[in-house]
């Protein structure tokens, strides 16, 4: 059997809800999402080929989706994209915890936090190149970044150019660059990064969002680096799955009980201090404050107009020794999405750094990201 014959009856036996799925949804909706982890319950020889040749089992994978049609719905699915998702854990890596040379070209599931992502803009997918000897049009694919590839040579004179873009007769799509980073409580020293490229129906995705926990499933390339021997790497992302949050998934059904004796107790914050950290004596002020953090204000107007905005900073101070790290590590076991960090390898606030666009820019230190709600 065929590799796209194998693909075809996968498909059509294990996604057929998802393919439907995808038909009702078509063209707002563009990608069929396969599970690694799940396609290997039922095709282990597909699964394992998907890290060692991605863009081969992806090519294969949706020429038997546009081939698959669906008589009920009537919609074809000639420009729907295969996206994968899930890898096993062997492909499975923290930002900085993979080697780029033993994973290069290979689909790898890299864990991390998005820390900066730029607007979507348009990216060109197939260029059609003018000659301005003798018009003909020569179309060309364009690699996922960088720089822009023109024709070897005319295809009606057969000459080496010059070329003109036809930006009306080109083929266009969406494209989004996406900066992604070890989470602060995994960063030793210096925090390691990578960027990563999206394109198509994933760029603008609700996923990508300053400060979000994310897996990105993505190809590792190698970026150009003027002549150098030693290039950079960099990820074309292929999916991005935001790090589900365990406290969503609580059921306060079965605390309803203990929520309702705390709420009924005559003094709840002495309470809620009595269990915070009860293996650190005293400072109970102190576990209020950090309590009260927890909670958080409100945002409110005051009748004069001024604003405030509800929330509450502490730093803390004491001699060495007096357990102020094991306060701050209970806070952060009790707080949803907290992040805690130390100031190992820390720079300054701010600091000037050599931009690539300009000749300087303001780069921040490390700083602890926001709780977002």
């Amino acid at each position: 059997m065929t590799l796209d014959a194998r693909w075809t009856q996968v498909l059509r036996e294990e996604f057929a809800a998802d393919i439907r799925a995808l038909a009702d949804a078509y063209p707002d909706e563009r990608s069929l999402y396969i599970p690694v982890r799940e396609l290997a319950v039922t095709d282990t020889r597909l699964a394992s080929d998907i890290p060692r040749q991605p863009e081969r089992s992806q090519e294969a994978a949706e020429a038997a989706l546009h081939d698959i049609e669906l008589p009920e719905r009537n919609v074809p699915l000639g420009l729907a994209n295969v996206r994968f998702t899930d890898l096993p854990a062997s492909e499975t890596f923290t930002v900085g915890g993979f080697s780029p040379a033993d994973t290069m070209s290979r689909l790898i599931d890299v864990e991390g936090q998005i820390t900066k992502r730029t607007e979507v803009n348009p990216k060109l997918q197939l260029g059609a190149f003018s000659c301005l000897r003798c018009e003909t049009l020569t179309r060309v694919t364009q690699p996922p970044s960088g720089m822009m590839r023109e024709p070897n040579e005319c295809a009606g004179c057969e000459l080496q150019g010059p070329f003109r873009l036809k930006e009306a007769q080109s083929e266009w799509t969406n494209h989004q660059k996406i900066r992604l980073q070890q989470p602060p409580e995994q960063a030793q020293g210096e925090t390691e990064n990578i960027d990563v490229h999206v394109s198509g129906d994933l760029a603008g995705d609700d996923a990508i969002e300053g400060g979000t926990r994310v897996t990105v499933t993505g190809r590792v390339t190698p970026v150009y680096n003027k002549g150098k021997v030693v290039w950079k790497k960099q990820l074309i992302g292929q999916a991005v799955t935001t790090e589900e949050d365990s406290f969503a998934e609580i059921d306060t059904d079965a605390y309803a009980e203990e929520i309702e004796t705390i709420r009924t107790h005559p003094n709840t914050a002495r309470l809620l201090v009595s269990e915070f950290a009860p293996g650190h004596a005293g400072d109970e002020h102190i576990k209020l404050a950090l309590l009260l953090q927890l909670f958080g204000g409100w945002a409110r107007e005051s009748d004069g107009g001024r604003y405030y905005r509800g929330d509450s900073h502490i730093y803390l101070l004491g001699d060495p020794g007096t357990d102020k790290t094991g306060l701050l590590e209970r806070a952060y076991e009790l707080s949803p999405r907290g992040a805690i960090t130390d100031g190992t390898g820390s720079s300054a606030p701010a600091s000037p750094q050599r931009s690539r666009r300009t000749r300087f820019r303001m780069s921040s230190g490390r700083s602890t990201p926001a709780r977002s709600s």
